[in-house]
């Protein structure tokens, strides 16, 4: 596998919400091998924990 920093992207302002893209909206598409492709089931937000700036260093 290899990566690489991203240059550019594109994005459609329709797909945007609040200034960010809705997965909803933007449907990708993955290339799973062979004859196989998938796209994006379920989409979960959970509950972020809370930064707390550790006060004893």
């Amino acid at each position: 596998m290899a990566a690489s920093p991203v240059a550019h992207a594109a994005v459609d302002e329709d797909v945007l919400v609040d200034g960010r893209s809705d997965i909803g909206r933007l449907r990708p598409l993955s290339r799973l091998g062979g004859y196989e492709w998938g796209t994006v089931g379920e989409v979960r937000e959970p509950a972020r924990v809370p930064y707390r700036k550790d006060t004893h260093g």
